[in-house]
């Protein structure tokens, strides 16, 4: 059962804000506030529409049945709309929907929203207009994936850095951390090694390998935390297995755990810090699943990215090609092309049962269409 809401919690929704009083509270008395957990089905695809949604926290995916099996396509944030678009059309719902973490939703009685909208032409006008774009790109399925491909294709895999972009972390999440584990002896110095990290992950070379891929990974880990023998271990692995990045350097790793033992010398105890080197180490990526079941963790938490909608998993690819601007395609791609098919070729390309669940089958079905995708570009460019 929902939550009722009243018309002054309605006009912070963007959607409703210039709504008049009367309207607000008929939405108010249609409408319920309903709260879903990680990976709760909202509605399937086929089954009956009667209301619409808006998000008003945290995200949930569009699941989409492919020839080689559903697909998480695309996800929508908060104050986005969902669901109207079964109604216009009067058809079943065209896609199942998905929690992606907590989640809260408000759910619209469909002819209340409807006769609002009406009432408020220059309104209805314009967010019917803006919210059906919006859902048509999020309800993307198989047939846009070849035009992604072809766009892509046309712009010839034209990858460029983004404009550079600051990016401020949580200091104090990572002094927390840091702070709880101290030996008592030791000194508190988390404020300068998170301004080191920082500095690190801000780095002019990098695009992909910053800052937001340590929050990625961070988003990742706090939805799997009560599942590891020693969470504070593998969160101070993320926050340091990419702090040294060489581009094509072979000792990043090691580099990097490296720093971390020699700023945690005399700080953590000798069992503690082992375990954090041995995460950062394990993102090498090398051989077939880690000892450490927490190790499994993290190396599946820095794969992520494979597991990612296509468009996500795209512009993610695009970011590590422009890293390395300096190789030519036909020394880039082999090289890439090498890597990931040795993640393929493992009996699993995500070491923990967590992962393997939920981004197994995206994680390889990505791989399959970017090696078609690369390898169509690169005959093109052969045959110029």
């Amino acid at each position: 059962m929902g939550q009722a809401l009243d018309s002054d919690l309605l006009r912070q929704i963007p959607l409703f804000s210039q709504l008049d009083q009367v309207s607000l509270q008929r939405i108010a008395g249609h409408s319920e506030l309903i709260g879903y957990v990680d990976e709760d089905i909202l509605f399937r695809k086929g089954d009956s529409a009667n209301c619409v949604f808006i998000v008003v926290s945290g995200e949930v995916e569009i699941i989409i049945d492919t020839e080689t099996g559903p697909h998480n396509v695309a996800a929508l944030g908060p104050n986005q709309l969902f669901g109207e678009m079964a109604l216009l059309n009067n058809i079943s719902r065209n896609a199942t929907l998905r929690a992606h973490g907590q989640l809260n939703v408000l759910s619209v009685n469909a002819e209340t929203f409807f006769d609002v909208l009406q009432q408020d032409s220059d309104m209805s006008l314009k967010v019917m207009q803006q919210l059906a774009d919006k859902l048509a790109k999020a309800h993307d399925h198989a047939a846009d994936l070849k035009r992604q491909i072809l766009q892509l294709q046309k712009s010839q895999l034209s990858f460029r850095r983004p404009s550079s972009m600051e990016l401020t972390s949580d200091r104090a999440r990572f002094n927390r951390l840091w702070q709880r584990n101290l030996r008592a002896d030791a000194q508190d110095r988390s404020d300068h090694y998170y301004d080191l990290l920082i500095d690190a992950y801000n780095e002019a070379p990098r695009v992909y390998h910053t800052l937001l891929h340590i929050e990625d990974c961070l988003s990742l880990f706090d939805r799997v935390k009560t599942r590891l023998e020693n969470p504070d271990a593998l969160e101070l692995g993320i926050w340091y297995h990419d702090a040294i990045y060489q581009i094509g350097g072979k000792d990043n790793e090691e580099r990097s755990a490296e720093m971390f033992m020699q700023h945690s010398d005399g700080v953590f105890t000798d069992s503690f810090r082992q375990r954090v080197h041995d995460h950062i180490m394990a993102t090498k990526h090398a051989g077939e699943k880690p000892e450490q079941k927490d190790s499994r963790y993290m190396v599946d938490i820095d794969l992520s990215s494979f597991g990612k909608p296509w468009d996500k998993f795209i512009s993610d690819s695009e970011k590590v090609r422009s890293e390395m601007p300096h190789l030519p395609d036909h020394l880039f791609y082999p090289n890439q092309f090498a890597f990931q098919n040795a993640l393929l070729d493992r009996s699993q390309f995500f070491q923990s049962e967590y992962f393997f669940e939920r981004y197994e089958e995206t994680a390889r079905y990505n791989l399959a269409e970017y090696f078609k995708l690369v390898q169509q570009f690169t005959n093109k460019q052969q045959r110029q």
